[in-house]
């Protein structure tokens, strides 16, 4: 039910929307001559903003004028990072930690939107362990084996901070540490593979309803708010094509202001079943809910969080340099903020 889906190729059409009312900076620039290619990386789930700009491209109404897209589908948003300091993508779907990672090592990376954060009283990512483990705490994880989706990404460096500032126990040292799918988290850690395992929504609904499982902890008990997922790009890339990406700008702006609108929420459903395998009547449980994350209603940065992120990862030892959001992002590029 849960596998991830091949890397999808969006059809180069474009079907207007109406009147441009994305309240978008980039209102007014030119519209290139020709669609430039976007090679854009994504990820499961939570990206929403780019399910429906694959199977709703009509919402998008500069695709397919000023832009096209082609989708490169990753499992951690550190593969991204990678891709996007590598120069074989050209935008890509980020974490917190994994962007700083990759500006700290030299990329220049600039923040274009988000996705989502983790903030209460919406839903906050959860490690889960069985209940009959008997691990109650993170000192009962000596010896055990924990799962992490993509090492190098946000949620792998705060799980083994979390576990050694509770018990003292480093990955291992103290005990084994092993990538494992989303898709197949909830059956390994029943099966009894692993001993503690990450679940973000939908995962979280679906291995929560099985009655077997209790937290262990949440994002939200190390840091709050926490900037999850946005987007970023290679700045010579934005830079070189200014007027498509104002496009994409106003477009990502629309989308994500249509998809708050309640009358859309069966479409937005239907994009990200068909973007991520997820049945949409698991989607429908907590989509745009008080069960889903917190989404910034124009797919804005939360800029001052993501600098206290930032400054939290220095102070941990996680980057090297003092970095300021500030320093990477595009004025009149960034979507307005709530």
């Amino acid at each position: 039910m849960l596998a991830i889906a091949a890397a999808v190729l969006l059809a180069m059409v474009a079907i207007g929307c109406g009147d441009d009312d994305s309240g978008a900076s980039g209102s007014g620039s030119k519209t290139p001559a020709k669609p430039v290619k976007i090679r854009m990386g994504l990820g499961i789930p939570g990206e929403e903003i780019k399910y429906v700009m694959m199977h709703n491209p009509q919402v998008a109404k500069n695709l397919g004028t000023a832009y096209d897209v082609e989708w490169h589908q990753f499992s951690g948003t550190a593969l991204g990072v990678q891709g996007l300091a590598a120069g074989t993508l050209d935008c890509a779907s980020v974490g917190g930690l994994s962007v700083a990672n990759g500006i700290d090592k030299g990329a220049d990376i600039v923040i274009m939107g988000e996705f989502l954060e983790e903030r209460r009283p919406w839903h906050t990512t959860a490690w889960m362990v069985r209940k009959d483990s008997g691990i109650d705490s993170p000192a009962d994880l000596k010896g055990k084996t924990v799962a992490t989706n993509a090492i190098g990404g946000s949620t792998d460096y705060l799980q083994d901070y979390y576990i050694e500032q509770k018990a003292g126990l480093k990955p291992e040292r103290d005990y084994k540490k092993v990538e494992v799918p989303f898709g197949q988290m909830q059956e390994s850690l029943l099966s009894g593979r692993i001993d503690l395992g990450l679940f973000p929504q939908p995962f979280y609904g679906a291995v929560n309803a099985t009655g077997k499982v209790k937290p262990l902890f949440h994002v939200t008990d190390l840091i709050e708010p926490f900037v999850q997922i946005m987007n970023g790009c290679r700045r010579d890339f934005v830079e070189k094509n200014h007027d498509a990406m104002r496009k994409f700008q106003d477009d990502w702006i629309r989308i994500s202001r249509w998809i708050h609108d309640p009358a859309n929420r069966a479409q937005v459903i239907a994009a990200s079943a068909a973007a991520t395998k997820i049945p949409a009547k698991v989607l429908e449980k907590f989509l745009l809910t008080k069960q889903d994350y917190y989404r910034p209603q124009s797919g804005g940065v939360s800029t001052d969080a993501l600098q206290n992120e930032w400054e939290f990862f220095r102070t941990q030892g996680g980057i090297k340099q003092d970095l300021k959001v500030s320093d990477h992002v595009i004025d009149g590029l960034l979507p307005p903020a709530d």
